[in-house]
């Protein structure tokens, strides 16, 4: 996170965050890229604060975001087992287009790269 904020670009990045009673509750990350491609980064909404609809809005606020910078599209890597984020990514667009096996904090882990055409 700390090599992304000394890079911070207002122009071409986006950094929201959710908060409530001045607590951060979700954030998200977009991070442009070479070749007009945005990389979606720390999209995270604390447990208590999940159903309500806030990590949709986060992540429709982001996209909106790369379409109005022009960007042509926006990639993400996420692990197989988090299906509750995969399907909110399939529904605004995105699809998987790499999946590689390996160890990741600690344990065995299918990553997934998906992108959305924008």
């Amino acid at each position: 996170v700390g090599e992304s904020a000394a890079a911070y670009d207002p122009a071409n990045d986006y950094f929201a965050v959710a908060e409530v009673d001045g607590r951060i509750i979700g954030s998200i990350v977009i991070v442009h890229q070479a070749d007009q491609v945005a990389r979606l980064r720390w999209f995270l909404v604390l447990p208590e604060a999940r159903g309500a609809g806030l990590g949709r809005r986060l992540l429709e606020d982001a996209m909106t975001f790369c379409r109005q910078k022009g960007f042509k599209s926006v990639i993400l890597s996420t692990i197989s087992e988090l299906k509750p984020a995969i399907h909110l990514y399939e529904s605004v667009g995105f699809r998987l287009i790499e999946q590689h096996t390996h160890e990741i904090w600690g344990a065995e882990r299918t990553e997934e790269i998906y992108e959305a055409n924008l």
